[in-house]
C-alpha cells in the first residue's frame, strides 16, 4: 500500500510537471493578454520555443500584438497631427470624456483666457462656470442638442470670462465622435476660436449703419426699426405712444455766422438735452440736419391720459432746449466761446 501510494504521488507529480511544461507558453500568453489594458509601453512578442500547435498559437498571438501595435502607433500619430493642426491655427482644443465627466483643455485654450497650464482643472464645470450669464442657458442647450442627436454638430458664439474678469467672444464648435452600445454619448471634441476682434468690427459697422456719426443718436434706419417694434408692442399691450418732430429755429443763421463747428457742437448739446428728457425705453433720433424725432412708447391705455403724458414730456423738452448754449471751440490752443 505504501509503495502504491508513493508511485501514485510520483505519477501525479510527473503528470503535473509535464502538463505545466506543455502549457507554459499558453500561460505566458494569457498573462500578457490580461496585462494589455494597463500596458503603457510597447508590446513585446513572446518567444516561440516549439514548432507544434502551441508554437503556432503563440506565433498567431505575436502577429496579433504586432497589428495592435501598428494600429496604436497610427492612432497616436493621427492624434498628434490633429492636435498640431489645431494648435497651429491658434485655436484652443477641448476633448470631453462624457462618460466620466472629464475634459482635456489644450494649452492654447487656457492661454486664450489668460490662464497658466495649472490654473484650470479637467472638469466640465471649469468651462460652464466661465460662461457669460446671458449666454449660459442657450450655450448649454446647444451642447445638449448635440449630445441628444438633435443636431449633427455643436456651433455657438458666446462670451467666456478671462482670468482678469473681462469677457471674450469665442466661436465654440464641437462634434460627438462616439456613443456606447446603449446610445449614450461617450466622447465629444471641439475647438475654441477667438472672435473678439470680429465682434468689435461688427458692432462698429452696426453702429455706423444705424447711428448718427455726430450725435451718436439713432438715425432714420434705426428709428424705423424701433417704430415698427413699438407699434407691434402697442398692439399687444393696448398702450398708446407718441411721436414728436422737432426742428431747431435759426440754426442756419448760426451756421452762417459762426461756422459749422459751432453748429455741430450745438446739435451735440441739443441731442444730449433731449436724451435727458425721456426714459431709457423711449427713443431720440436725429432725422437730418437740425431735425430730431422723439418716440415715446408704452404710455397709457387711455388715449386722453397718453396725450397728457406726451404733453408733459413736450413741455419738458421745450424748456430744456430753450436754455442758453455755451459753445467753446478750440483753434490752435485758443478757445472761442459763443
Amino acid at each position: 500500500l505504501l509503495a502504491t501510494l508513493l508511485l501514485t504521488l510520483l505519477a501525479g507529480g510527473l503528470t503535473w510537471w509535464m502538463i505545466r511544461r506543455q502549457l507554459a507558453p499558453m500561460l505566458a500568453a494569457a498573462k500578457t493578454l490580461a496585462a494589455l489594458p494597463d500596458a503603457n509601453q510597447h508590446l513585446q512578442p513572446l518567444p516561440v520555443t516549439r514548432q507544434d500547435e502551441i508554437g503556432d498559437l503563440i506565433g498567431g498571438f505575436n502577429r496579433l500584438l504586432e497589428i495592435l501595435g501598428q494600429r496604436e502607433e497610427a492612432l497616436r500619430d493621427s492624434e498628434y497631427r490633429w492636435k498640431f493642426a489645431i494648435e497651429g491655427s491658434c485655436d484652443g482644443l477641448w476633448d470631453w470624456n462624457v462618460a466620466n465627466r472629464t475634459v482635456f483643455f489644450s494649452r492654447t485654450w487656457k492661454q486664450m483666457l489668460g490662464h497658466a497650464e495649472d490654473d484650470i482643472g479637467n472638469r466640465p464645470e471649469e468651462w460652464e462656470n466661465r460662461l457669460h450669464p446671458e449666454d449660459k442657458a442657450a450655450t448649454l442647450a446647444a451642447v445638449q442638442d448635440c449630445l441628444d442627436g438633435k443636431t449633427p454638430v455643436y456651433v455657438k458664439e458666446h462670451r467666456v470670462r478671462c482670468k482678469n474678469g473681462s469677457y471674450k467672444w469665442v466661436l465654440d464648435r464641437g462634434i460627438l465622435v462616439s456613443r456606447g452600445e446603449d446610445g449614450k454619448p461617450l466622447r465629444m471634441i471641439g475647438t475654441y476660436t477667438d472672435i473678439t476682434e470680429r465682434k468689435r468690427m461688427e458692432d462698429q459697422v452696426h453702429h455706423m449703419a444705424f447711428s448718427d456719426s455726430l450725435t451718436n443718436l439713432p438715425n432714420r434706419h434705426l428709428l424705423h426699426d424701433r417704430l415698427t417694434q413699438a407699434m407691434a408692442a402697442s398692439k399687444r399691450s393696448g398702450c398708446h405712444g407718441a411721436l414728436m418732430f422737432l426742428d431747431l429755429d435759426n440754426f442756419k443763421p448760426l451756421n452762417d455766422e459762426h461756422g459749422h463747428d459751432v453748429g455741430d457742437l450745438l446739435l451735440i448739446v441739443a441731442a444730449d438735452r433731449l436724451k435727458k428728457c425721456v426714459r431709457q425705453t423711449d427713443t431720440v433720433a436725429r432725422f437730418g440736419g437740425d431735425e430730431f424725432v422723439v418716440m415715446l412708447s408704452e404710455l397709457d391705455v387711455d388715449r386722453a391720459g397718453s396725450a397728457a403724458q406726451a404733453g408733459i414730456v413736450a413741455e419738458k423738452i421745450r424748456l430744456a432746449l430753450s436754455e442758453p448754449y455755451l459753445l467753446t471751440i478750440r483753434h490752435e490752443g485758443k478757445a472761442d466761446t459763443t
